[in-house]
């Protein structure tokens, strides 16, 4: 029921330290939950060798190749596709691609798309039990998104056909419904972040769920859920006031679960930015300046960054002699315990950005 897409042009090693697959599935065992996620492979799954496809079926993985699902879907649907980069391409198509699993019998009307780089907090089982039969892109990113209507698909193929057809009258329109919305955006739980310049899935999906066109649960069904739901770790505090779980804003660990008031935390949504500031947080947290990650953390969310912002990402890259750090070895730091406070490291930065 829950569908994870990905692709790749490098071996295993690269890209599990990208998108840290077996380390999720060694997790969800290591916690003794349910493993319920299907691997769709848009391309790339003949690079992997036989070892590390093994390894992810042992841990309770089913993997799809659908590779030449893609390559029909552009050639009989969208030809122009054909000259998109990869990732927008696989990003707009994925949709497309889930629908005609459901439309083949290989996957359920009820389905969850789950972004490769979300980390669950609880058994996806549970997960899965909460937003059943329900509709919704959470926050506005497919990061996490339950689909139960399959004209929510039929919206979509509608839509990324008129989007080809005339791609600078249809984004003209969509900035043109960001000034005035249809629809409000706390009312259904989404946000307008698109702009002018290149227009991805995720800002089409905005635009439609604000122009009424796409259905999408309002916002008090949605979080009338046990779990509390954070789309950018950076800001967990974003719907805290319509997720009604309380006053205190602050993660709370209890007998090896997280709570934020009486509601358990969903899952951890390890994008970019809060890579990137988990990161600098471990560093300045190992030479006890844990007072800077306020700066480190509106540098990582702001496109101009400060001249203490400069420094400390220099002073970051000099303590790490310049070496990439990878999604996998971020994991691998933050989900082990902070001996000075007790909780998951996790747990700590998510609780600097309140």
């Amino acid at each position: 029921m829950i569908y994870v897409f990905v692709w790749t042009k490098t071996d295993e090693h690269a890209f599990e330290r990208s998108v840290p697959l077996l380390w999720h599935g060694e997790y969800l065992r290591k916690m003794g939950w349910s493993n319920e996620i299907t691997l769709v492979f848009l391309e790339g799954l003949n690079v992997l060798s036989k070892n590390y496809r093994r390894k992810l079926e042992i841990l309770g993985y089913q993997i799809l190749d659908c590779h030449m699902v893609v390559n029909n879907i552009i050639t009989h649907n969208y030809p122009q596709m054909k000259h998109f980069r990869q990732t927008s391409k696989f990003w707009f198509l994925r949709w497309n691609v889930l629908y005609h699993l459901i439309q083949e019998g290989i996957a359920p009307q009820n389905v969850i798309h789950l972004d490769g780089d979300v980390i669950f907090m609880n058994d996806p089982h549970k997960i899965q039990q909460d937003v059943a039969g329900k509709t919704f892109v959470l926050e506005g990113c497919p990061a996490f998104t339950s689909l139960s209507r399959e004209d929510w698909f039929q919206v979509w193929q509608k839509e990324l056909t008129l989007f080809l057809e005339n791609r600078k009258r249809y984004e003209f329109t969509a900035l043109a419904e960001k000034e005035e919305p249809t629809r409000p955006s706390r009312e259904f739980c989404s946000i307008y972040c698109y702009e002018h310049g290149r227009f991805e899935d995720q800002d089409m999906l905005q635009f439609l769920i604000s122009a009424g066109r796409l259905p999408q649960a309002r916002t008090e069904e949605i979080f009338n859920s046990s779990f509390y739901w954070v789309q950018n770790p950076l800001f967990p505090d974003e719907w805290f006031v319509e997720q009604k779980c309380g006053s205190v804003k602050k993660i709370v660990e209890k007998e090896g679960a997280s709570f934020v008031g009486q509601k358990q935390v969903a899952f951890y949504h390890f994008q970019s930015n809060f890579t990137i500031y988990c990161h600098h947080w471990m560093l300045l947290h190992k030479m006890g300046l844990d007072w800077l990650t306020r700066t480190t953390k509106n540098n990582v969310t702001t496109r101009r960054v400060s001249l203490q912002g400069r420094v400390i990402g220099r002073m970051v890259r000099l303590l790490n002699h310049q070496k990439t750090i990878s999604r996998r070895e971020i994991y691998e730091m933050v989900f082990q315990k902070n001996p000075k406070s007790g909780n998951l490291y996790i747990t700590d930065i998510v609780n600097s950005c309140w």
